[in-house]
């Protein structure tokens, strides 16, 4: 029982915790019905960004036989904490009014800078469909 709570305790820190149920013997209530709709469309940005910096990250470390853990220390948490969001690092790299390049600063090989540029470009370039093509000749 002692086990139970501290683990309660633990998992509350980790978590914002909507609703604690006493009848359902301390389980806790994770929905989104009580958050208000800017807190989920925050989180969901958040969580897709992220999602997006994984992809690119796993990506490389396959391909270069690499251990992901490694890439995020050397490229995505120094990315987060100089640009609040390493998603927002990688869309500057796109950017052709760029000056700066935010990978300048990392301590990864010029093979490594290389190949995270042209997967982000690949990546996260908005992709032009034939209906937008189209669209445009008319």
């Amino acid at each position: 029982m002692l086990a139970q709570r501290a683990l309660l305790r633990f998992v509350a820190s980790l978590l914002i915790v909507l609703k604690l149920t006493k009848f359902l013997q301390g389980y806790i209530d994770l929905s989104k019905r009580r958050v208000s709709p800017e807190d989920i469309a925050k989180c969901e940005d958040r969580y897709n960004k992220s999602k997006a910096v994984h992809s690119v990250l796993r990506h490389l470390a396959d391909q270069r036989k690499m251990n992901l853990s490694e890439l995020y220390e050397l490229i995505g948490w120094p990315l987060d904490k100089k640009y609040g969001h390493s998603y927002n690092a990688f869309k500057m790299s796109l950017s052709p009014e760029q000056e700066e390049d935010p990978f300048e600063s990392l301590e990864i090989s010029d093979e490594l800078r290389k190949d995270l540029k042209d997967y982000i470009k690949r990546r996260l370039s908005p992709q032009v469909s034939s209906d937008d093509e189209e669209r445009s000749d008319d």
